[in-house]
C-alpha cells in the first residue's frame, strides 16, 4: 500500500514539474512570438500598399502607352505627361468616396516640410533607336525623387539587338509610414520610401524611319 502512494505522488509530481516547465518555456517564447507575429503585420500592411501601387503603374503605363506623347489637351493646356501624372492620383485617390480598392493619399506629405521624402510620380518617354535609348522627356510631379530608371539604366535592360521602339515609363514614389508604430520595430525606416514601376512600348515615341 505504502508503495502504491509513493508511486502516486511520484507520478503527480512529475507532472507538476512538466507543467510548470512547459508554462516558463511559453512565457519565454510569448515576447520572440508576439514581435515576430507584429513585424509580420507590419510587413502585410507595407506589401499591400506596395502591390497597390504597382496596380496604379501598370494601369496607367498601358492607358497612355496608346497616347500621342506630344499630346496637349486645347482646353486645359496639360500635355501628356501632366495628364498621365494625374491619372495616377485619381487611381490612388478614386474620387468616388464609396470606391476603397486603394485610397492611398499620395498627396499626403508634399505640402509637409517635416516630411523628408515627398511623394512623386516620374513619367518618361524613351525612343529606341539602334539598341540605344534616348529620353523625349522627363516629368516630375512634385521634383523630389530621383528616378531610378534613367537612360543608363533603360540601356541596361535593353538586351541583344532590339528593334527601334518607343519607351514609356511610369514610376511611383510613396513614402510608407508604419501603421503600428510598435517601438522594436524602429529599425526599420520611418517613412519607408516604396518605389513602383511599369515599362510599356508606346508606338507614338518609336524612331521616324529614314526614308530610302
Amino acid at each position: 500500500m505504502k508503495e502504491k502512494l509513493k508511486n502516486y505522488f511520484r507520478q503527480k509530481t512529475n507532472r507538476q514539474k512538466t507543467k510548470g516547465q512547459s508554462l516558463v518555456e511559453f512565457t519565454l517564447t510569448l515576447p520572440v512570438l508576439l514581435i515576430l507575429l507584429s513585424g509580420l503585420t507590419e510587413f502585410g500592411f507595407m506589401l499591400n500598399y506596395y502591390l497597390s501601387l504597382v496596380d496604379a503603374s501598370r494601369e496607367v503605363a498601358r492607358l497612355f502607352s496608346n497616347y500621342d506623347h506630344e499630346y496637349v489637351d486645347p482646353d486645359t493646356g496639360r500635355n501628356f505627361y501632366e495628364i498621365a501624372a494625374d491619372q495616377v492620383v485619381l487611381v490612388l485617390e478614386p474620387s468616388d468616396s464609396n470606391d476603397t480598392t486603394r485610397k492611398i493619399e499620395i498627396h499626403g506629405n508634399l505640402v509637409d516640410p517635416t516630411k523628408n521624402h515627398p511623394n512623386d510620380i516620374i513619367v518618361s518617354v524613351y525612343s529606341v533607336s539602334g539598341g540605344v535609348a534616348v529620353p523625349l522627356n522627363v516629368y516630375h510631379w512634385s521634383g523630389h525623387q530621383t528616378s531610378r530608371l534613367n537612360t543608363a539604366e533603360i540601356n541596361s535592360r535593353l538586351t541583344g539587338t532590339p528593334p527601334d521602339s518607343g519607351v514609356l515609363v511610369v514610376e511611383i514614389f510613396y513614402n510608407y509610414e508604419q501603421v503600428l508604430k510598435l517601438p522594436w520595430l524602429e529599425m526599420m525606416p520611418d517613412p519607408f520610401v516604396i518605389h513602383s514601376f511599369t515599362i510599356m512600348p508606346q508606338s507614338s515615341s518609336e524612331p521616324t524611319p529614314t526614308p530610302y
